[in-house]
C-alpha cells in the first residue's frame, strides 16, 4: 500500500517471526514464547486454528488489545464475539496466511456507536504445531488504535499486489508482509 509504514514494534515482531522459520516453514509453536515475546506481550493475542463451524479461539488475549478493541476476548471463539456484518473482513487476513503460509496485516474500519470510524489493524503470523505446512495457531499483534486510514480510494495498491484483497464495500484491506530489510 503506498504510503503504508509497518509500526516499529511490528516490524520487530515480523523479523522476529522470520528468523524462526527453518528452511521456509512456519515457525513452531514455541515461538509464542511468552518471555521472547514479553515486549509485545500486552499487544498480542494467541489465537488457535479449529476444525469445524467455529474454527478461531483465542487462547490469549492481550490486555493492551482488549483495551483497544473494547471487550476481553479471552477464551471465546472469534465466531461468537464478532458482528456477523464484520466476520467476512475479520476473517480474511487470517484465511490469507493460511493460503500464503505468510504473515499478513489487515487494516479494518470500524463505526463506532457515535458514527465516528476508527481503524482496527492488525498484524497475523501463522504457526504451527508439528506439521510445518499447516496452520495451527496465530500470533496477533494489534496496533494502537488510529485514525481512520482507510477513504473511499476506489483501488488500493500494495506492496505485494498478489497478497493484496479488499471488501467489496472497502471498508477493510489485508495484505501479506516480506521480511523486513535489516537496515
Amino acid at each position: 500500500m503506498e504510503g503504508f509504514v509497518l509500526h516499529p514494534d511490528a516490524k520487530d515482531l515480523l523479523a522476529a517471526w522470520y528468523a524462526a522459520r527453518v528452511d521456509g516453514a512456519l515457525p513452531t509453536r514455541r515461538f509464542i514464547n511468552p518471555l521472547r515475546l514479553r515486549r509485545w506481550i500486552g499487544d498480542i493475542s494467541v489465537v488457535h486454528l479449529k476444525k469445524g463451524e467455529k474454527r478461531f479461539y483465542i487462547a490469549l488475549h492481550g490486555d493492551r488489545v482488549a483495551r483497544h478493541l473494547g471487550p476481553d476476548f479471552n477464551r471465546k471463539y472469534l465466531e461468537d464475539v464478532i458482528p456477523d456484518s464484520a466476520k467476512q473482513d475479520a476473517f480474511a487476513p487470517y484465511d490469507l496466511s493460511i493460503e500464503t503460509e505468510l504473515p499478513s496485516y489487515s487494516i479494518q474500519r470500524r463505526t463506532l456507536d457515535n458514527r465516528l470510524f476508527d481503524t482496527l489493524e492488525r498484524m497475523i503470523m501463522p504457526c504451527t504445531n508439528t506439521n510445518p505446512a499447516r496452520t495451527t495457531h496465530f500470533l496477533i499483534w494489534v496496533a494502537p488504535i488510529q485514525p481512520s486510514a482507510v477513504d473511499e480510494t476506489p483501488v488500493y495498491s500494495s506492496p505485494d499486489r498478489d497478497g493484496m484483497r479488499y471488501a467489496l464495500d472497502r471498508t477493510a484491506m489485508h495484505f501479506t508482509l516480506r521480511e523486513p530489510s535489516r537496515h
